[in-house]
């Protein structure tokens, strides 16, 4: 992990792996940019990769949604950045999904510092991050 504000996106959190870092630069209520993007909606992001740009906003998740994220990666923890103030599950996701991985929510800004700092230890991580 490397911080820099080498851009005009200010302070950066920085996963380096094998392939194209994921350069975190900003998070603000509405977008997050990474990698010089702006990403309006939600990211899903696994290991180092970055899945989908599309994803519904956190309210919208819903236990179908995390458990296919489950069964199709196996991830060993699944994050979920809630955008810009920490929102609490509903009960069935942590239901179906906590009993096989797993999983904890927070606000995004914490979510984008805990996915990196997880990064630099061997474990398959799941991050989504809303960007509202």
């Amino acid at each position: 992990m490397n911080q820099s504000s080498a851009d005009a996106c200010g302070p950066q959190l920085t996963l380096t792996t094998k392939q194209t870092p994921l350069r975190f630069c900003a998070f603000e209520p509405g977008y997050i940019g990474i990698n010089q993007h702006r990403h309006t909606a939600g990211v899903l992001i696994f290991e180092d990769v970055l899945i989908d740009v599309d994803m519904p906003v956190f309210s919208e998740l819903s236990s179908d949604i995390v458990q296919t994220w489950a069964l199709r990666y196996k991830p060993e923890m699944i994050l979920i950045g809630t955008g810009s103030a920490h929102r609490w599950f509903d009960q069935t996701i942590y239901d179906h999904a906590g009993n096989v991985i797993g999983l904890e929510s927070m606000n995004t800004d914490a979510c984008i510092r805990t996915f990196v700092a997880l990064q630099s230890e061997p474990r398959r991580i799941m991050c989504y991050l809303s960007a509202s």
